[in-house]
Formats: structure tokens, C-alpha cells, sequence
């Protein structure tokens, strides 16, 4: 898993720009003004602001090796966490190994340093919560308590504890219609409790409601949505609508072969996760952690049905394994998976930082030794702002790939100078320089214009300087 982040590390400049808002929140403290984004004058609302001083206070002590020790750290965590979890609930070990595996399968699709890794971990730690104050495990008060705490600090993280919400709801719906029909009547008033405290302490932000109007003004953006590669139904020429294909099967068919002994709950997972999975390739991660590890329970109900000589072959088979009482216990393979995640990040292997085939590193290091650049505005291609800001710190972006904290027009407008659409010039206003994708769609626009003028181009990227902010005022370039 180390060795998969790290690969994404090197292709993925979002991580960056959380570095730099988080540096922002270390030295001054939530800002006042968007210090990434330039003619941006109100205050970001920064969704993701705790995770973000984290890996700035990592990247700042230990480069970003930090924020991969961390990604590394808690995933070997999470997987260890979750086949601990399948063998407690009785599930045998080659099952749990096999449904693991599936899950990892689902988690490469977005397996990516980002403040979601936080939403993946908390997902399974309060389904794993849930299911236990539901069985009579754990008692409702320390559900509460420890719920609302990660709660609170979930939602200052990531926004994916929208997500927890809506999963502890299902648990109250599940509760609610047993209650309708004579049973569970005290769960149901306790979970309804835990329904309304934990989007009490969701609350506890910056921000307070102003964060949950955020993301959901985001989530109701069509265009943002649609403009976002994340946010895309999966399809198969990226292996992502195959994923969900493969973890679909392995959900339905355990519940389909145990179906008169599948909860409302667990329908309303399947319902739920399912249509977010196939409408948004993103959500299909949760899908995995959620549901896989549900599915997991009903397969090993199957295999134990009397007759079942398959089942009885696979038991036996898993029961010799468990020989062992390290792995009896529930705790030999969770180290083994922490080790071996461990193993991967310190085995010297791991080359960790911003690939030179991603990123324009040589235009970047052209450009330094030109500070008349940097110092003012740049209009730069979206995947390369992050990479731009953190290369060159006194410098601003027109905008990034964190469109989620930024009014859509930007976007609307980077679209329009793609397109050389009619006063294409006039969106950029204030901007004196452009560093885009050589011989692509910005190239080609800036190509057009007299007052736009190449001063440097690689394989990579091709830098703009601006010398008027009218077309007939245009003058000639400057030599560098």
C-alpha cells in the first residue's frame, strides 16, 4: 500500500495544495482572505483545514515522506482494523483474506494522499461501532460519546462525514421500522439520540452550519460535478466500472443467497452505496468498506448451511489455519498486514516527490531564476497550479484543482480561454503571466492573441508573458 501511494505521490499535485492552505493555518491562523487564489477576496472555506495543517506540519518536518508515513500508517490500519473486525463477527480467515483483497481492490480506484483516506478510516470505525451497539455489544452511552467525538473532529477533516451521517441514519431507519413492528423500541429512541448528537457535534467547525451549506451548494453543482473526473460515473476504459462490477458481485450474490435473512439495513446499504457508487466513481471506496465487509457475513451464514459440501471444504480448510493462536486471537494478521505495510515504506524502494513527468519542473526551474514572474498572478493549467504554488511560495493561481473552494465562474472561465471563446482576454484581468500544457487547448488561445507572448516552451509547458491588456495596445517582447 506504501508502495501504491507513493506512486500516486509522484503523479497527484493535489497533496500540495493542502500542504500549502495548512502552512497558511500554521502561520497565521484560519485565513482571511484565500492566500493560494488571486482577486479572491473573501474568506475559503477550508472543509478540509485539521488535515491540512497536518500534513503541512509533516511536510514541513520530514518533506513528503511525512504526509506518506501517515497515509501508510493509516491504511495498514484500516485493512488490519477491517479483517480484525470480519473475524470477530465469526467470519472464517480465508473469507475475511478474500473480501480484504476485494476491498483493497476498491481503494486503489482513489488511493491517493488526500484528506479522504480520513473518511475511509472513519467510515469503518463507526460502522464497526454501530454494529456493535446494535448486537448488544458495546453499551449506548460510550456510542454516543466516542461517536460524537469522532464526529466533531471528522467533520473538521474531510466532508465525507456527511456520510456518517447518512449511515447513522440508516442504522435509526433499521431500528425505526423494527420498532414498527413491535421490537427494538428502546434502540430505536437511542438511535434517533445518536442521529441527533452526532449532527450536533458535526456542528463544531469553523464554520459551524456555513460548512454543511458548503458541501452541499458543492454536491448540487452539475457543473463543478461534471467538470471534476472524480465525481464521473466509473466507466471501463479506466478500470473503475469493472471494480465496481467485481465488488458488486461479491455484494449481492452472499445477500441474494441469504436473502430472507437480510436486514432493512443492510437493503438500504445496498440501495444507498450502490446508486452512489455507479453515479460517482469516488464513491465507490465506500461502497467496498461498507458493504464487502457486510457481504462477508452473509457468504460465511451460506457456507455453514447444513449440506453445503463447498462450504464445509472451505471451513475445514480455514480451520487448519487458525491453528495458530496468534491468528486465533484476531491478531496475527492484523500485524502482519501493519508490518507489512511498514516493511514497504522503509524498505528503501520508495522514491517519494513530484515526478518530472507530470509536473513542469523544467519550466519551473526556468522560471525561478526570473522573480519579475512569480511575484505577480499566473494563469496556469489546473493540474499544474498546485505544483506552480508550491515551487514558487510569494506567488497566486487563478485557480487550482480544489475547485470546491472556489465561486464555479473561475472554472466556467479557465473553460472559455480553452475555447477561445469572445473576450477571453477580459477574464484575465490583473494576470501577467500563463504557464499551460505545450501545444494544447491554452496554448493555442494565448498563441492567438498579440498581447500574450512565449518566453519559454518544453515538452512539457509553455510560458506566457502578458505585455498589454487590450489587443490593440499590444508592444513587443521583452528579451530575457
Amino acid at each position: 500500500m506504501s508502495l501504491m501511494a507513493s506512486h500516486w505521490v509522484s503523479i497527484d499535485s493535489d497533496l500540495v495544495i493542502h500542504i500549502l492552505y495548512g502552512r497558511a493555518v500554521l502561520d497565521g491562523g484560519l485565513p482571511q482572505v484565500d492566500p493560494l487564489l488571486s482577486g479572491v477576496t473573501e474568506a475559503p472555506v477550508l472543509q478540509e483545514w485539521l488535515f491540512e495543517v497536518v500534513v503541512a506540519w509533516l511536510d514541513r518536518h520530514l518533506g513528503l515522506m511525512g504526509p506518506l508515513l501517515l497515509a501508510s500508517l493509516l491504511m495498514g490500519t484500516l485493512m488490519a482494523g477491517l479483517f480484525a473486525r470480519m473475524r470477530k463477527q465469526g467470519v472464517c480467515l480465508w473469507i475475511a483474506l478474500v473480501y480484504v483483497i476485494f476491498v483493497l481492490i476498491t481503494l486503489r480506484i482513489h488511493l491517493i494522499i488526500r484528506p479522504h483516506l480520513v473518511s475511509w478510516a472513519a467510515i469503518v470505525v463507526l460502522m464497526a461501532w454501530l454494529e456493535a451497539w446494535q448486537a448488544g455489544r458495546k453499551p449506548f452511552v460510550s456510542t454516543l460519546w466516542q461517536g460524537a467525538l469522532l464526529m466533531l473532529l471528522w467533520s473538521n477533516l474531510h466532508g465525507g462525514f456527511l456520510i456518517g451521517l447518512a449511515l447513522t441514519g440508516v442504522f435509526a431507519l433499521d431500528r425505526g421500522y423494527r420498532f414498527a413492528r413491535g421490537m427494538a423500541g428502546e434502540q430505536f429512541l437511542q438511535a434517533v439520540a445518536l442521529v441527533v448528537v452526532y449532527l450536533l457535534a458535526s456542528f463544531v467547525n469553523p464554520w459551524g452550519w456555513g460548512l454543511h451549506q458548503h458541501l452541499l451548494a458543492f454536491l448540487n453543482n452539475d457543473f463543478l460535478l461534471g467538470s471534476t473526473t472524480d465525481f464521473l460515473p466509473p466507466i471501463f476504459a479506466n478500470g473503475s466500472l469493472w471494480v465496481l462490477s467485481v465488488a458488486g458481485v461479491a455484494t449481492v450474490l452472499p445477500l441474494l443467497a441469504r436473502w430472507r435473512q437480510v436486514t432493512l439495513r443492510d437493503w438500504l446499504l445496498l440501495a444507498g452505496l450502490g446508486y452512489a457508487a455507479a453515479t460517482s466513481a469516488r464513491n465507490i471506496p465506500f461502497f467496498g468498506l461498507i458493504l464487502l465487509s457486510v457481504a462477508a457475513g452473509y457468504l460465511e451464514s451460506w457456507l455453514e448451511l447444513p449440506g453445503n459440501r463447498f462450504g464445509r471444504l472451505v471451513l475445514e480448510s480455514s480451520g487448519r489455519l487458525e491453528e495458530d493462536q496468534g491468528t486465533r486471537s484476531g491478531i496475527g494478521w492484523p500485524l502482519l498486514i501493519v508490518a507489512s505495510s511498514l516493511l514497504l515504506l522503509f524498505s528503501g524502494t520508495i522514491r517519494v516527490g513530484l515526478h518530472s513527468q507530470n509536473v513542469p519542473e523544467a519550466a519551473m526551474d526556468w522560471i525561478n531564476t526570473h522573480p519579475e514572474l512569480y511575484s505577480a498572478p499566473v494563469f496556469a493549467d489546473y493540474m499544474f497550479a498546485g505544483y506552480l504554488l508550491y515551487r514558487t511560495p510569494v506567488t497566486k493561481v487563478y485557480l487550482h484543482a480544489l475547485n470546491a473552494n472556489y465561486p464555479d465562474q473561475r472554472l466556467k472561465n479557465y473553460f472559455a480561454v480553452e475555447k477561445e471563446e469572445a473576450d477571453w482576454e477580459a477574464t484575465l484581468d490583473g494576470l501577467s503571466w500563463a504557464v499551460v500544457r505545450a501545444g494544447e487547448g491554452h496554448a493555442e488561445t494565448f498563441m492567438t492573441s498579440p498581447c500574450w507572448q512565449p518566453v519559454y516552451s518544453d515538452e512539457m509547458a509553455d510560458v506566457f508573458q502578458r505585455y498589454c491588456f487590450n489587443p490593440q495596445q499590444s508592444q513587443s517582447s521583452a528579451d530575457f
